[in-house]
């Protein structure tokens, strides 16, 4: 028999005999249709041949609805339904544990202690925030226009100046702005932004340039959009100098919180190679008087020329090691691009809720 790409049938199949196929009903198909007794395939069906049934096939076994087969299998589910459901629980009951370990490690932190980390993720944060009160608050930002940046992106940004502004590439200031600006906007007030800089040749180390004054006098940004956006604007035309000091816009936060009576965040972006670090520790120490928290974010380099082990030495002492605080009020954060934005922001943050709680204790005006 040839092969062929339509049924075919050999000489001795040419009359076709309706006798040799019969409808059988099968336990895996009860619509196939089987060889009877008189087929070529008759071994093959034997055990489906009406007339050669085997006497050892148990008919009783054979599934149908409402047999022990569906009884094992609603169990089954039942069951499948039960275990999904203490699993649930279970987390649910982790997470209130979680909750509650995290409220007890807020509580145990006296006033004027270091505020260690406390939250795993944003989300852990923001809960934190929410239930120590804090729905809104308003945030400043300064910028360190000194002529360090020049030299401290040598490593982290190919040499160049930290403030080059290039088509189609942020800077590390443009990059924290944006990141920080998009969930610190969640908690502003109206989303504004009062944003300076300092250490140019006109400001030097002893006052701030507004970035933006709008048509009613207000030394603010609409946006952290705008912000940006008058960034790019202004950058070509400053001239970087020095020295480097974050007294004068530290002093411009609490000149801003004294007359609004608000929590504030204070987002202080620079390359951390300041030039006198103990009167930016006197000025810590004088903010932590009032409702405001300073978190300085690193970018570049550091200061390596004056800490060659540990580029950010100052920044951390600032952060951990400065005494008579009424409060932990200063965090620092390095800037590095392998971590992602929520965890840079984690980060960031990390010391607020804490912060906002211990200076509704002292009773501060929040």
């Amino acid at each position: 028999m040839g092969n062929c790409g339509t049924l075919c049938f050999s000489s001795r199949d040419s009359e076709y005999d309706p006798r040799r196929y019969e409808h059988r009903i099968t336990p895996g198909n009860p619509y196939e249709y089987h060889p009877n007794h008189n087929s070529p395939h008759r071994q093959q069906s034997a055990a489906y041949n009406r007339n050669n049934e085997p006497e050892d096939l148990n008919v009783d076994q054979l599934p149908i609805r409402g047999s022990e087969s569906d009884t094992q299998l609603s169990k089954a589910l039942s069951q499948k339904s039960i275990n999904k459901e203490k699993s649930k629980t279970l987390v649910e009951e982790n997470e209130r544990d979680r909750i509650k370990n995290d409220i007890r490690k807020e509580m145990a932190i006296e006033i004027g202690e270091t505020i260690p980390d406390l939250y795993k993720n944003i989300e852990h944060l923001r809960e934190g925030l929410r239930r120590n009160g804090l729905e809104t608050c308003r945030l400043i930002i300064g910028l360190d226009f000194t002529s360090s940046n020049r030299d401290t992106g040598k490593y982290t940004f190919g040499g160049k100046n930290l403030h080059a502004v290039e088509p189609g590439k942020k800077n590390f200031y443009q990059q924290v702005m944006e990141i920080l600006g998009e969930t610190l906007g969640t908690f502003s007030v109206d989303g504004h932004v009062a944003a300076y800089y300092f250490g140019d040749l006109e400001t030097h180390d002893v006052k701030v340039q507004a970035i933006n004054i709008d048509q009613n006098g207000n030394e603010e940004c609409s946006s952290i959009t705008q912000l940006l956006e008058r960034y790019t604007e202004i950058i070509p035309h400053v001239k970087l100098a020095g020295p480097t000091s974050f007294v004068p816009i530290i002093k411009k936060a609490i000149e801003i919180v004294k007359k609004r009576k608000e929590f504030h965040i204070l987002v202080i972006i620079g390359d951390g190679a300041v030039t006198n670090l103990q009167e930016n520790v006197d000025i810590v120490v004088e903010a932590s008087k009032y409702p405001l928290s300073i978190v300085m974010v690193g970018v570049g380099d550091g200061d390596i020329p004056r800490y060659p082990d540990d580029p950010w030495f100052g920044m951390k002492q600032l952060d951990d090691a400065v005494k008579g605080r009424n409060f932990d009020n200063f965090q620092f954060v390095q800037y590095e691009t392998d971590i992602t934005a929520e965890e840079f922001v984690k980060n960031c943050l990390m010391e607020i809720p804490v912060q906002f709680k211990q200076c509704k204790e002292l009773n501060y005006h929040v």
